[in-house]
């Protein structure tokens, strides 16, 4: 009985002084953690001057980039734009493919393969890079448009996964192409320019707002209340709904049936 009771007290000894060395040492090395995020600094200023104008000028190009390119169509045509100016030629069953030679093949307009030929034979194997040149946005249903309390609004759905709040109340541009029955295309910009209208998804008011207030943050604006305000002033005589569409068929030779 003596005996497993010292046993037992040697245990519960032993095992105090590990828990107090093992304390210790956890919270010595989390000081010496907190010491080191302290020591941290920005990365920007462990730059030299001329690393920072190379970062700045990047991002300035980058910002431009994407800018220009909000859809598959658009990223495209501009990625084509610049892969010609680095060499790239548009592939074709006639192309030399001779090692170091630059190729482009676009698929209907919405992704682009860019290909530098290697030295070795095919059967060594290849490298491929792949990317998403999509992005979340709304995007526009079959015949989008519709009025709604004297305002002409645009039927939409989301593309990607969105958070539905953060499209509400801010301006929005409307970039496209529209594939008419007669097979051409139209393409349509609206937003970007500084002139140009903009579009918006209406919010609530504060003090109208009371039946929203218990929804939780994924559901505060439903999928299907982000629809579009495009127009809201119509004439005596003439609906504000119709007045779109006659200025898509004046301005872009679209009608509601394209």
């Amino acid at each position: 009985m003596n005996i497993k009771t010292n046993f037992k007290t040697t245990l519960s000894s032993i095992a105090i002084v590990t828990a107090v060395a093992f304390s210790s040492g956890s919270i010595a090395f989390e000081k010496e953690k907190s010491a080191e995020k302290k020591k941290q600094t920005s990365s920007w200023l462990s730059l030299s001057e001329k690393e920072l104008s190379a970062v700045e000028a990047y991002g300035e190009e980058y910002k431009d980039y994407i800018y220009k390119t909000p859809t598959e169509l658009t990223f495209v045509t501009e990625t084509i734009k610049r892969a010609e100016k680095e060499g790239f030629k548009r592939l074709t069953e006639k192309s030399n493919l001779k090692p170091g030679a630059r190729f482009y093949d676009v698929n209907r307009d919405r992704t682009i393969s860019l290909i530098v030929i290697g030295k070795n034979k095919l059967e060594q194997g290849v490298r491929i890079v792949g990317a998403h040149i999509d992005s979340p946005r709304l995007e526009l249903k079959g015949r989008p448009v519709y009025e709604k309390q004297k305002f002409a609004m645009f039927q939409t759905y989301i593309h990607g996964g969105i958070k539905t709040y953060q499209w509400v109340n801010i301006p929005l541009a409307l970039v496209g192409r529209v594939d008419k029955k007669d097979g051409s295309v139209v393409n349509i910009s609206v937003g970007f320019e500084e002139n140009d209208p903009i579009f918006l998804v209406p919010d609530l008011a504060p003090h109208v707002d009371h039946p929203n207030r218990k929804r939780t943050s994924r559901d505060v604006i439903g999928k299907e209340e982000l629809d579009v305000i495009v127009a809201a002033k119509p004439e005596l005589d003439t609906k504000v709904k119709d007045i779109v569409v006659s200025y898509l068929a004046k301005e872009y030779g679209i009608s509601e049936e394209d």
